[in-house]
């Protein structure tokens, strides 16, 4: 599968942005790529992600 995947848009700057990351497939016994993703919000993990990313740099 593709779980880790990101989900990716273009923002008004032009500019692509990471909205969402793959958690896996959206429905029971269908491969990511035939069937719906489900996907994990990354804006909503923005400040876990940060202070992550600081400490490990």
């Amino acid at each position: 599968g593709d779980s880790g995947g990101p989900q990716l848009r273009k923002g008004r700057l032009g500019r692509w942005e990471l909205v969402g990351v793959t958690s896996g497939p959206g429905a029971p016994d269908v491969a990511c790529s035939a069937g719906p993703g489900l996907y994990t919000s990354a804006p909503a993990y923005a400040d876990w992600i940060r202070k992550t990313v600081r400490r490990r740099a």
